[in-house]
């Protein structure tokens, strides 16, 4: 699940978007501590048509 998220890379292609991402970002998580991330805007991203790209890393051993 999202807790066995431990690292986040967020490309995003506006720079606008990031106050939405980080709303989003939140609610998907739930309360803090949150993974850590990075998050980038970038020109463009493979796909013309995507606003952003998201890689995460999870930790599955307990």
């Amino acid at each position: 699940g999202v807790r066995d998220l431990v690292k986040v890379n967020v490309l995003l292609t506006r720079a606008s978007d990031v106050a939405a991402m980080n709303a989003l970002y939140a609610g998907a998580f739930g309360p803090p501590p949150y993974p850590a991330r990075t998050t980038c805007v970038v020109q463009a991203l493979p796909n013309p048509k995507m606003l952003i790209e998201i890689e995460a890393v999870a930790s599955l051993s307990k």
